[in-house]
């Protein structure tokens, strides 16, 4: 078998006050002043595996309703950033909103104020306002109530094509169920899961992030990306023949891919003018072949 390390793709995020976009290109440039896009950088210990961006900075947010404009200025160059990725799921069962879609309440909170949203694209930023299955690229994938979420891809190495599911997790829960060739992956600031080997096996797995100092889902509506900006995920197989993936984003030897059972990982520091983050990550069952 060989070694299944992944690459992201571009789409939308919203993180630390800012909106920007992620780029799968394997630059080993890394921007992160003045107003320019922030761009992954490839790591050369796991090929396609990326550091955390740095984004546009000066689009500090008070609530969500500030995202409408920060779309207007952004939308031709998410169209053509996200072209690889221009993908549609479909919400088989479950409300999920649009987080650009948000007003003031008569007691002063953020509400969602959206319809509910049956199919979702990959631009979009989506909270599940109960639990809610989602059929996304052949994987399904079920997000517990108050999960805040994006939809992308990701491709196994650096120079193939990002043509598989992937579900980018800001807070909550989701549990990856995928068929046999059709691998799913979820990822957050802290690092990328998917499952490992070739061809893929169906397997099951799920992944939580929990933002520091236990922010609930109203306090995140009511005070943007900033309060979301660090946390800690804990991911797990349930089922399935084979191992997971895990690419790393911090911790040692971030962007060096093991294979094993589980994953934890917090995300300690942002280091603004580096644009990466700072943290831990414990990996258990591990792979006879996996790196330490």
């Amino acid at each position: 078998m060989r070694s299944r390390c992944h690459i992201r793709t571009a789409h939308l995020v919203w993180r630390s006050g800012h909106f920007g976009g992620e780029n799968h290109e394997p630059s080993r440039t890394h921007r992160t002043s003045g107003s320019t896009w922030g761009q992954r950088t490839k790591s050369d210990s796991c090929p396609g595996a990326f550091e955390v961006p740095t984004n546009v900075k000066g689009l500090a947010l008070r609530n969500l309703l500030a995202i409408v404009a920060v779309l207007a200025v952004s939308g031709a160059w998410a169209s053509a950033a996200s072209a690889q990725c221009s993908r549609v799921a479909h919400v088989k069962s479950g409300s999920v909103k649009n987080i650009y879609q948000a007003s003031p309440g008569a007691t002063g909170h953020t509400q969602l104020s959206g319809p509910d949203n049956k199919r979702l694209i990959a631009k979009g930023f989506y909270a599940a306002i109960s639990s809610a299955s989602i059929s996304y690229l052949g994987v399904t994938f079920n997000v517990t109530n108050h999960t805040v979420f994006q939809l992308s891809c990701w491709g196994e190495h650096v120079g193939q094509p990002a043509s598989h599911p992937d579900l980018s997790l800001t807070m909550g829960t989701v549990t990856v169920q995928d068929r046999a060739g059709s691998p799913g992956a979820v990822v957050a600031d802290e690092g990328l899961v998917g499952t490992y080997s070739v061809p893929s096996p169906a397997q099951r797995f799920t992944m939580t992030r929990t933002v520091r100092g236990q922010v609930s889902f109203q306090h995140f509506l009511d005070y943007g990306p900033s309060v979301a900006m660090l946390g800690t995920v804990h991911a797990r197989k349930l089922a399935g023949p084979g191992y997971l993936n895990f690419t790393p984003y911090l911790g040692s030897r971030p962007g060096t891919c093991r294979q094993g059972a589980g994953y934890i990982a917090t995300s300690n520091v942002f280091n603004r003018a580096t644009g990466k983050f700072s943290g831990s990550a414990t990996f258990s069952g591990l792979a006879p072949f996996s790196v330490r």
